[in-house]
């Protein structure tokens, strides 16, 4: 139980309903037919069920749901947007929601103009505004734009400002809603960054997102909304393992029954056959070079892979091993193996049995900066069967010697042709 003294939000029991009616009209003249004739009924939607929350000072937590599920009406009534029907919210201090792109921007106004009204909206003074209005200018970097009327800007645009207006605010909790499902991944990294220094100054956040990745890099606690109701509560990882069962419960339930008997019964046998991985023999290390001091590879120049495989003595296997090279958005940009690249062998001490380190060597990386993951696997020798793959199994970054600022992740040559290829026994101890 927190102490009432850190409790920064307390929502106990909220509850919010819509009426809505059950036959939609287009006229006065239907509407009022309708209801003559005992047609024109409503029925009760309940957005949130008796919905209970907690967060201290400094804490971020996250709501994560599918469509509907109630999430962001919550936030809504953070806001005070929404009032709820029943139930209790309490907040300790000032509040700055951004909860819909540019809400409260009158777009005949200019930027500037817009900064002092919705900062005005949202409890400060003409001189309060005075003294943040040059770092939301250097943050929402516009340009120009900053002193045109807001109806020129284009999305992202909006976006930029209304988070640089909302979050130079120092307002204690912070409520934001899919914020970063708009604009440029160096923008996205921005506001990343300026979320984490307004949770370290001790205030509170609030995320509500679809985007996994960014929910567990961030929250200390993720809540899973589904019917209105939270379905479970707890750490990040735990909470998003829930949360993607769940959505795969709602896609089977959606399916006809004989779809559905039939995908469980691939599932069944993917998964037996997951479980067979690595008897045969396994991947134990996959490693990546020459790295910088900043532990990057370096666009331009020569670079390797080594895959670390175990094969048991009592299999006599010629297995193929090989990677896979994908962005972070899981696209595969390229890969290769001991098969495709087989007459670039230079040394070669066989892959039958033993501990193994297979080297691939290129003569340049022809890639643009950011993150790429490898996924490396062990096949048999005819490629029909997967004896081993470790997906993900080395995370790495790269970063461009004449451009370092450059992260939009573009590929800039899909094939990487191998210099050398050497397949060599490991020491054991």
């Amino acid at each position: 139980m927190i102490s009432k003294e850190s409790l920064a939000v307390s929502c106990v029991g909220v509850s919010v309903e819509y009426k809505l009616p059950n036959i939609r009209t287009n006229t006065f003249k239907e509407f009022m037919i309708n209801k003559i004739n005992g047609k024109h009924r409503t029925y009760i939607r309940r957005a949130l069920r008796g919905v209970s929350i907690e967060a201290r000072n400094g804490d971020c937590i996250a709501f994560i749901g599918h469509n509907g599920s109630g999430k962001s009406t919550l936030l809504k009534c953070l806001a005070g947007i929404i009032k709820p029907r029943t139930g209790s919210i309490s907040i300790s201090g000032k509040v700055a929601p951004l909860i819909e792109l540019g809400a409260g921007f009158d777009p005949e106004l200019t930027g500037r103009e817009n900064v002092y009204l919705s900062s005005t909206l949202m409890g400060l003074l003409p001189a309060e505004v005075d003294l943040i209005i040059e770092s939301i200018i250097k943050f929402a970097d516009i340009g120009g734009y900053f002193d045109l009327p807001v109806k020129t800007f284009s999305s992202g645009m909006y976006m930029r400002l209304a988070f640089a207006c909302t979050t130079s605010i120092n307002a204690q909790v912070v409520l934001i809603d899919e914020i970063l499902a708009v604009g440029d991944d160096s923008f996205q990294k921005k506001c990343l960054k300026r979320m984490e220094d307004i949770r370290n100054s001790g205030a509170t956040l609030i995320l509500v997102s679809h985007d996994l990745d960014t929910v567990k890099q961030m929250a200390d606690k993720i809540y899973v909304f589904d019917e209105g109701k939270i379905a479970y509560e707890g750490h990040p990882s735990s909470a998003i393992s829930f949360y993607k069962s769940l959505l795969r419960k709602r896609e089977l339930d959606a399916m006809p029954e004989a779809l559905r008997l039939e995908t469980l019964r691939v599932e069944k046998l993917q998964k037996e056959k997951d479980q067979n991985l690595g008897k045969d023999g396994k991947i134990s290390k996959v490693q990546i070079g020459p790295l910088t001091k900043n532990s990057s590879l370096v666009t331009g120049e020569g670079w390797f892979l080594e895959i670390q495989v175990e094969i048991p003595r009592k299999h006599k296997l010629e297995p193929i091993i090989g990677f896979a090279i994908n962005n972070c958005h899981n696209i595969r940009l390229f890969g290769g193996n001991t098969k495709i690249f087989a007459d670039k062998i230079s040394s070669n001490d066989g892959l039958s049995t033993g501990n193994k380190v297979v080297r691939f060597e290129f003569e340049r990386l022809d890639l643009a900066s950011g993150t790429y993951k490898v996924t490396a696997a062990i096949h048999n020798n005819d490629l029909t069967q997967t004896i081993d793959i470790r997906h993900d199994i080395r995370i790495f970054e790269v970063i461009d010697q004449f451009d370092k600022d450059n992260y939009d992740q573009d590929l800039i040559s899909s094939y990487q042709s191998v210099q050398s290829l050497n397949i060599a026994n490991t020491i054991t101890n």
